[in-house]
C-alpha cells in the first residue's frame, strides 16, 4: 500500500502548485462540504496523520527490536493509511528509505508495508525523534 501511496505521492509532487497531498477511501464521507474542507487544508500549515498505541496483534505487538535504534518501542505506533500532508511532509515521504526499510525487513506479522512507515517517517524526520 506504501508503495503505490509514494507512487502517487511522487507523482503529484511534479506540479509545484500542489502544496498539499490528501489520500482518502471511498467510505470517508466527509462532514463539510468540498469548498469548506478545500478552504481548511489550503489555509493550514498542519499535515493531518493518525497514528496511535494498539497493544494488539495487529498493532504495536508488530513491533520488532531489530528496528533500533531508529524505531524504538516506545514510538511505535500503528495508523490508519488515509492522511492528509502538506508539500514538506509528502516530499520527506519520498525521500526516506530508513524508516520504510526498517518497517519492510522487520515489522512483524503479516507485514505489507503499510502506513506505519509513512507516519514515522514523517513523525521521526520532523521532530527528531
Amino acid at each position: 500500500m506504501v508503495d503505490a501511496e509514494r507512487r502517487l505521492l511522487a507523482n503529484a509532487l511534479q506540479d509545484i502548485d500542489n502544496q498539499h497531498f490528501v489520500l482518502l477511501s471511498d467510505s470517508c464521507v466527509p462532514l463539510h462540504n468540498f469548498d469548506y474542507v478545500y478552504d481548511y487544508l489550503m489555509g493550514t500549515n498542519l499535515s493531518f496523520i493518525d497514528s496511535f498505541y494498539d497493544p494488539g496483534p495487529h498493532g504495536n505487538f508488530r513491533y520488532s527490536q531489530n528496528m533500533l535504534p531508529e524505531v524504538r518501542e516506545s514510538d511505535f505506533r500503528k495508523g490508519s493509511q488515509w492522511f492528509s500532508v502538506k508539500r514538506q511532509h509528502a516530499l520527506m515521504t519520498i525521500a526516506d528509505s530508513l524508516y520504510y526499510t526498517k518497517f519492510k525487513l522487520y515489522c512483524k506479522q503479516e507485514w505489507k508495508v503499510d502506513a506505519i512507515a509513512m507516519q514515522m517517517s514523517i513523525i521521526c524526520q520532523h521532530y527528531s525523534i
